[in-house]
């Protein structure tokens, strides 16, 4: 039997969608969603999933962007989801790094660029 997880876009989204556990990739920590890339407030395991190749369920997704098939980003709770299977993508994501600290050092590396250019 396929192992299967459940994702969502956002982790408070009322929609789910079924996926199995090896057509989902890139997995990943993030405080970011995909689409309209919305803060979570906190680290959640993100991942990447073809927009057609769903089992069951639906996701806020429209495939307006771009011409289906293509990936797109959702979110893996761990409520909902068999632990072994979150266990496994979690841990190809890797340690949890603060990814809104790194977006503010690499925000600020832009700046100091940017104001060395202009003087």
């Amino acid at each position: 039997m396929t192992s299967v997880i459940n994702v969502r876009r956002h982790p408070s989204d009322y929609r789910i969608a079924t996926y199995a556990c090896d057509r989902v990739f890139r997995p990943r920590w993030d405080d970011e969603t995909g689409g309209l890339q919305r803060g979570t407030g906190r680290l959640y395991l993100f991942a990447y999933v073809m927009c057609d190749e769903m089992i069951d369920g639906e996701l806020a997704h429209s495939c307006r962007h771009g011409q289906a098939p293509h990936e797109i980003k959702v979110c893996i709770t761990k409520v909902g989801n068999d632990a072994g299977a979150y266990k496994a993508l979690a841990e190809k994501a890797g340690p949890k790094e603060d990814v809104t600290a790194k977006r503010r050092v690499a925000a600020e590396a832009l700046r100091r660029h940017l104001g060395e250019q202009s003087g």
